[in-house]
């Protein structure tokens, strides 16, 4: 033998047993190749792209149903304005979905957001019940399969769970998904001729499992600029040995932005043979419910975003995160809000810090809070709510008398700002006069003895 074999401890065990059923794959650049390669299919790749295609059952991103902006009236909430795609990293043998990525972006100030979640998060189960996030592609897909008459053959039950599910965990809506199992993962790295990854600290792992899934490959990463063809980025990302589970994801979020810009370099999208065979990678081993029309419009967008319009966030339990984690008798290693199980207020006010309205980003509206409700807490709530929301809070006072809830606005070049105010607060705005002004703030919002605390 050239090596002995360590004989592992308990811990370890356990987690060479399930590392298979737990291959978490790198997923942002399969989202800019399908949108890249489906964008320049010839006629004879629209057979393939058949295939692959799933319906969407969402609504049509707001996004694309106009030429130019959205009307301000159109926006039902914060965040209406972004384009959401859910990346599901598929581990077919063990019948999960072990890497969960919302590629979030921002059309309006070209801006993208990749945002990863924890595949132990505790949601509810389509059918009933609880269980792990990973588990809900499966479930729903057997539950499909056990009534078919009621279940589209053109629909894919399993990421369209997904969808709802992550909409609700994180109070977004999730416009389109894509499906990639690890073998097309690798596959399609090899396809674009490697790529170059600058690992920060040495990441050494004894037990890497062999191919086998029998014995051990122990890998090792130097620090430095490194050379990845697809073997070595599959164990680069899904590999977590001293390191966490959360770290696996960052790192699966610095392939995606590599991978995105090989993508979209010349020597990929002008080379009809690199398409193609991407494609046919494509066909293998992806679902997706995005079109041919709007993967053009999407690709359109993406191509503008720079690298420093373009970051990472990761849903962990560090203290500051409202997720924490317990292990559950029946359901092992769990993750769940503070606030409780299935109580997601606090997440998805965290979440919208990072994933802001688009138009409000632009509007950039001075907004002046007047807390007339007689009750500091409510003041200090709303402010608190509003900035969560990337709304531009210029100051926070205290009526001397309490009134009613009123939105005076004093000029007309903030109207998504004003718009979503009216939404939020059920107010109908009205234009303000001299003597309402605060703080030259082009928007002022007047908290009354009406309102109560959602």
């Amino acid at each position: 033998m050239l090596f002995r074999r360590k004989k592992p401890s308990k811990e370890v065990s356990a987690l060479n047993q399930s590392r298979h059923k737990k291959w978490r794959l790198f997923l942002w650049g399969v989202l800019v190749l399908i949108v890249g390669v489906i964008s320049w299919v010839t006629f004879s790749g629209l057979a393939a792209f058949h295939n692959i295609s799933a319906k969407n059952n969402s609504e049509e991103p707001s996004f694309f149903k106009f030429t130019g902006d959205i009307p301000p009236d159109q926006l039902k909430r914060e965040g209406d304005g972004r384009i959401n795609v859910l990346l599901i990293g598929a581990d077919q043998a063990a019948g999960l979905t072990d890497s969960l990525e919302v590629y979030s972006i921002d059309p309006v100030n070209s801006r993208v957001v990749t945002v990863s979640l924890p595949r132990d998060f505790y949601v509810n189960q389509p059918g009933g019940g609880k269980a792990k996030i990973n588990a809900v592609y499966n479930a729903a897909n057997s539950i499909c399969q056990a009534n078919k008459k009621n279940c589209d053959p053109k629909s894919d039950a399993g990421a369209d769970a997904l969808k709802t599910t992550v909409a609700g965990i994180m109070g977004i809506p999730i416009h389109f998904y894509a499906r990639v199992d690890f073998q097309g993962f690798e596959q399609f790295i090899n396809a674009i001729n490697g790529i170059q990854v600058y690992v920060d600290k040495p990441l050494n792992d004894p037990f890497f499992p062999d191919a086998a899934e029998k014995g051990y490959a122990p890998v090792y990463f130097p620090a430095g600029l490194q050379t990845f063809n697809g073997k070595k980025a599959l164990e680069y990302a899904r590999s977590r040995e001293t390191t966490s589970d959360f770290d696996r994801s960052r790192r699966q979020q610095q392939i995606i932005s590599v991978a995105k810009d090989k993508v979209l370099s010349l020597n990929v999208l002008t080379n009809p043979k690199k398409i193609s065979d991407l494609f046919s990678i494509l066909g293998g081993h992806l679902r997706t419910d995005i079109s041919i029309d709007d993967s053009k419009q999407i690709l359109a967008i993406v191509k503008k975003i720079t690298s420093e319009g373009t970051s990472g966030k990761v849903l962990d339990t560090n203290p500051d995160s409202p997720l924490r984690s317990t292990n559950d008798p029946a359901a092992g290693y769990i993750i769940f809000p503070k606030l409780g199980v299935s109580d997601y207020r606090d997440l998805q006010d965290y979440v919208a810090s990072f994933l802001p309205e688009p138009y409000l980003i632009r509007e950039k509206a001075k907004v002046a809070i007047v807390n007339a409700s007689g009750s500091e807490a409510i003041g200090k709530s709303v402010s608190a709510k509003l900035k969560a929301y990337d709304y531009t809070i210029t100051s926070t006072t205290t009526a001397s008398l309490q009134k009613k809830s009123a939105l005076h606005y004093y000029n007309t070049d903030k109207p998504y700002t004003l718009a979503l105010l009216k939404r939020r607060f059920n107010l109908t705005p009205i234009v303000g006069t001299t003597a309402s002004r605060v703080d030259q703030a082009d928007i002022v919002l007047v908290i009354g003895n009406d309102y109560r605390l959602k």
